[in-house]
């Protein structure tokens, strides 16, 4: 299907022979890859990432899914122009397919793809899949960068997350990756937890910072519709924190972090000096990046796309083409592509120059009175000619970022 006869279409399911044609009609420079490795050992209630439970190699779906994602590496290695700056695996739990699984990945990744010479190679892990035999694969193979899935050090939410590792077992996998030289490190945590109280977030942010991450990913807990943890809460099981606890509570995480030196250079993000997470800001400044792997999402000049999240699907295209069935293409016009921008820029510290939005016409038509009018309200502020969100503008993004994306009338 050609390029020229899509804008957005949600239900579109191209097959995979469409897929190629459509992949290669794409005008892009792509600077990243994303691998989607889909498989968990157990669903997380908040979760709503295209993932599935597998108790290990016995079914033969981790097998399958190893030869279908490299015929599909194959195929995008020869759309990638040039050397990749990152590289990003993540899931479900890339590290659960085990050391020799993993290692065959990683192995066709590296030998497909031209790496630039500082590139960034990410995996994410959870804590109880990170042994020594994984870890020893990960050191080998070129990957730098790994993302662990902590969310809390209190058992009581944990369990509230349906989170099953061992508060311990972080400390313990954080210690065997710097002893393996992988000390580029992020956490993820989580706070706005069901029956969570600012000491609860006081000492879940002690023992993270004891463990001196250079990286830090901090987020309030978001009931997605569809996961198992919305429908608790719609069953009126669990309750939502008040916004003004949740508010609080973010306004702790800022200080702890300003605190401990940290620089906070997006909404949810903090790193030390040098440790941003370089694949992450690809898609905040809407660069070009490949996707593999069922439910993988890409991007290639103001064009988006999700391979098909069904991994039956995915596995079973083996004569039709090497490239995944994508399930959902977006094509945002000029005032969408504008908008967007905007909301990704303003989540960035840095936000954006007011040279450039004078530059667009897209800025003029309408969105000058909706930043003036934030500007105004105290959302935004313009310091050195930039415009960015003020501290109580972090509290309410998501307030910005729905006027920002809002049609024209």
């Amino acid at each position: 299907m050609p390029i020229q006869s899509l804008n957005q279409f949600d239900d579109l399911v191209l097959d995979p022979s469409q897929s190629r044609e459509f992949l290669q009609s794409l005008s892009a420079e792509y600077r990243g890859l994303y691998v989607h490795v889909p498989f968990c050992f157990h669903k997380c209630h908040y979760c709503d990432f295209y993932s599935l439970v597998e108790t290990g190699r016995e079914s033969g779906r981790m097998d399958a899914y190893l030869r279908a994602v490299t015929e599909e590496l194959h195929a995008l290695s020869d759309l990638a122009a040039g050397p990749l700056e990152t590289v990003f695996i993540g899931g479900g739990t890339p590290t659960y397919l085990g050391a020799e699984l993993l290692d065959s990945l990683l192995t066709v990744i590296r030998e497909r793809f031209e790496l630039a010479d500082d590139f960034e190679w990410t995996i994410e892990a959870n804590p109880e899949t990170l042994g020594h035999q994984v870890i020893e694969v990960l050191a080998a193979s070129g990957v730098n960068r790994v993302s662990i899935g902590g969310q809390s050090f209190q058992p009581h939410l944990l369990e509230a997350l349906q989170r099953q590792h061992d508060p311990r077992t972080v400390h313990e996998c954080v210690r065997k990756l710097k002893d393996a030289g992988l000390d580029r490190l992020n956490i993820d945590l989580i706070f706005a937890i069901p029956g969570q109280s600012i000491g609860d977030l006081h000492a879940d942010m002690e023992q993270l910072l004891q463990l001196d991450p250079g990286h830090l990913s901090i987020y309030g807990l978001t009931y997605e519709e569809g996961t198992p943890l919305h429908h608790r809460l719609r069953r009126g099981e669990i309750n939502r924190l008040d916004d003004r606890l949740e508010a609080e509570m973010y306004e702790l995480v800022l200080d702890t972090m300003a605190d401990a030196g940290y620089r906070q250079y997006e909404i949810s993000n903090f790193s030390t000096e040098g440790g941003m997470c370089r694949h992450n800001l690809l898609y905040w400044h809407a660069a070009d990046v490949l996707a593999a792997g069922p439910g993988a999402a890409g991007h290639a000049g103001g064009v988006r796309w999700v391979n098909q999240p069904s991994l039956g699907r995915y596995v079973s295209r083996e004569f039709e083409s090497p490239h995944a069935p994508i399930s959902q293409v977006e094509q945002l016009d000029e005032d969408g592509r504008f908008g967007e921008r905007l909301m990704l820029q303003l989540r960035l510290n840095e936000g954006i120059r007011m040279e450039v939005l004078e530059s667009e016409p897209m800025y003029h038509s309408r969105r000058r009175a909706v930043i003036r009018r934030h500007v105004d309200g105290g959302l935004l502020q313009i310091d050195d000619g930039v415009v960015r969100l003020s501290r109580r503008g972090l509290l309410m993004a998501d307030t910005v970022t729905v006027d920002l994306l809002q049609e024209p009338a």
